[in-house]
């Protein structure tokens, strides 16, 4: 009796983990904007437009991006090729001794569908740099499938995702883990922000021009708050 009940706890816990839908909001500066957003007529950014806006707030020139390096290594650390290999290195077969001393390579998504929004609410702190009109999304899973399978019609996608910005460092050295998912990391400066992002990535990881795309289903999600 005991194994069954606990059985059960678990498929209930497991079940509410699946289900459980995460609320999120975006603001603008146009409440036209916002009223089309609502009927499901959405504009998706890209990163290279976001790395070149103005305003430091709502871009960020260091958007996807990460760099390793290497402060000091020789050839007798046991991961020597592999670090060589994340700092840029190409190391061939070779007889003798080998010195790594500040050695760096820079990792860079090309470009990519962007689109930005908050788990956090604040009227106040949010009308200032992005906009005092507010929508708030009540499942960001199937938002974020929705529009998933809508870019799919435009253009070829190698992958996309969506989850919570990381607030930390995007440079990291030696033996250190990565930072976090490349393209979901940012300065702790933007941390006020807590961003939940949508990150979509093409096939050829070229060039991505902003799109406007139309998804009637999405006005069921989305709730004019401000």
């Amino acid at each position: 009796m005991q194994r069954v009940y606990f059985n059960n706890l678990l498929r209930k816990q497991i079940s509410k983990t699946q289900y459980e839908k995460v609320v999120i909001y975006r603001y603008m500066d146009d409440e036209i904007y916002l009223d089309m957003f609502c009927e499901g007529k959405i504009r998706l950014s890209t990163l290279e437009t976001c790395r070149n806006y103005e305003n430091q707030e709502k871009g960020d020139i260091q958007e996807g991006q990460e760099t390793y390096s290497i402060t000091h290594m020789t050839d007798n650390d046991p991961n020597w090729r592999y670090k060589a290999k994340k700092a840029g290195l190409s190391i061939g077969e070779f007889s003798g001794y080998c010195t790594f001393t500040n050695c760096s390579s820079t990792k860079k998504l090309p470009d990519g569908f962007l689109l930005c929004t908050t788990a956090r609410r604040d009227d106040d702190k949010f009308s200032k740099d992005f906009g005092r009109f507010c929508v708030k999304i009540k499942d960001a899973d199937l938002f974020y499938r929705l529009i998933t399978d809508e870019i799919r019609k435009q253009c070829d996608l190698y992958c996309g995702s969506h989850k919570k910005v990381i607030y930390r460092d995007q440079n990291y050295k030696d033996d250190e883990l990565p930072p976090g998912k490349i393209g979901f990391v940012k300065r702790q400066k933007y941390s006020w922000q807590e961003e939940y992002r949508f990150l979509w990535l093409p096939k050829n990881f070229g060039h991505c021009e902003i799109i406007d795309i139309n998804i009637p289903a999405i006005k069921d999600l989305c709730e004019r708050v401000v």
